[in-house]
């Protein structure tokens, strides 16, 4: 199986005013960190275009591209600009897709395109993908996919790279008595982790740098522990979700350490489990339904066995029973809405229940004098609650979230994330519903 996926820039279509991307045609900066190793190809009979690959791999395994292969796919890419510039007015997907069965059909087949971006004067697809049939050695089984826009570039990627930064060069030191753990973090400075995170980046920039702090915890007295934090790079913004950087973060100490998962799971629970929250409101639940010019409001009020079995479909890995036994209702203020919450079954501590966390939770805005009489701690949930509801009422699969959040998406459930205290808390878009449209 051979898979290409990258992008094609046009001399002709690059801005160079400051701060301004092409509505097609030019790729950020900010998009050229998706990848640490990436390909440029042109050719002398396809003027203006060049072709970036972000990900060429055959069977798995990553490759560079033949000159058949990327002659084909910036032929593809001249026709589209071609026709694109010569229609001078807006092109429909349906369209394009008839031209290109009918003009590139001899070479490849299976197209599929992406919304059509339109720049003031030339409409152009997103992007476009293909099953190539003319080149011997992919013809068996490929798929090529290119993007014409950086702004769907930069939000639909779904390939990423995390290069861990760990805290200390030796991961089986942790294993060493609580005395000698501690004078080991506390003998790490800013400009030594500095220097590491540097090392790791080997001339690459990139995406993101995540920093996440989890407790070691003392095997001995469990009460005792220290915070160590662990650094990522991450190359490609689809792999900035708490799943993935969580999975990496495990994969590497396994893979860097003499010791066992269940050894590790001792020393950094928080770590090696799950701690989180899933947040599911009943957003197809109205009181007052929308209307052309005015929200509707949500429905407090709810046939418990309906809401339990909805939390249910779209809560993915936790058992049926750990929900019934465990899951919880609670009220807000905004726009009148309901919640079903519960805990992952991995939560340390037998946390299950936001009950058990937030026992002083009053359903007020920050404004109602009775606000200061739930606990700081609590309020600052609260706040965190008033920030996360507004963006899963509106986000979606490719939309940006506030900075301090991220989504993830569990089985074709999209989350907004946010971690507040040691807990990650998962609220379910309203996009998502109704679930299987």
């Amino acid at each position: 199986m051979f898979l290409l996926k990258g992008f094609i820039t046009n001399a002709k279509f690059i801005s160079n005013v400051a701060g301004v991307v092409a509505a097609h045609g030019e790729i950020s900066t900010q998009s050229l960190t998706y990848s640490r190793e990436k390909g440029l190809y042109t050719a002398p009979t396809v003027a203006d275009l060049t072709l970036t690959s972000f990900l060429a791999v055959q069977d798995n395994v990553a490759t560079q591209l033949t000159d058949q292969i990327s002659l084909h796919v910036l032929t593809v890419a001249r026709y589209i600009y071609d026709r694109s510039i010569a229609r001078g007015s807006e092109i429909f997907a349906d369209e394009l897709l008839t031209d290109l069965i009918t003009q590139q059909g001899s070479s490849a087949q299976n197209f599929n395109c992406g919304a059509i971006v339109n720049n003031g004067s030339v409409w152009m697809p997103e992007w476009v993908s293909w099953q190539n049939i003319s080149v011997p050695s992919i013809a068996a089984a490929n798929t090529i996919k290119i993007w014409f826009a950086d702004a769907s570039f930069s939000a639909q990627y779904d390939e990423s790279q995390l290069v861990v930064v760990p805290p200390v060069t030796n991961l089986n030191s942790f294993f060493l008595p609580a005395s000698d753990v501690q004078i080991m973090i506390n003998a790490l400075v800013p400009s030594e982790t500095m220097i590491a995170i540097q090392a790791a980046k080997d001339g690459y920039p990139e995406s993101v740098i995540r920093s996440e702090t989890y407790n070691w915890v003392d095997p001995y007295n469990p009460a005792f522990k220290i915070p160590v934090t662990w650094n990522l790079l991450l190359y490609g913004i689809a792999g900035d979700n708490i799943d993935s950087v969580q999975d990496a973060l495990v994969n590497y100490i396994l893979a860097n350490s003499t010791h066992t998962r269940d050894e590790w799971i001792v020393i950094f629970p928080d770590l090696f489990r799950r701690r989180e929250f899933i947040l599911m409101p009943l957003w197809t639940q109205y009181s007052v339904p929308n209307r052309t010019l005015e929200a509707g409001i949500y429905s407090p009020v709810t046939n418990l066995q309906s809401a339990v079995a909805l939390t249910k479909q779209a809560i993915v890995g936790y058992p049926s029973l750990h929900i019934d036994n465990h899951i919880e209702l609670m009220a807000t203020p905004y726009k009148s809405l309901a919640i079903m919450t519960v805990g992952n079954p991995e939560n340390t501590d037998s946390l299950f229940e936001v009950s058990q966390v937030f026992s002083d939770y009053i359903g007020l805005f920050s404004t109602s004098e009775d606000f200061n009489r739930m606990s700081l701690n609590t309020q600052g949930w609260v706040l965190m609650l008033a920030a996360m509801i507004p963006v899963a009422e509106n986000v979606s699969e490719f939309s940006t979230v506030p900075t301090g959040m991220t989504k993830v998406t569990r089985d074709n459930i999209l989350y907004v994330v946010k971690r507040y205290g040691a807990n990650n808390y998962l609220m379910a878009a309203k996009s998502n519903f109704p679930l299987g449209a």
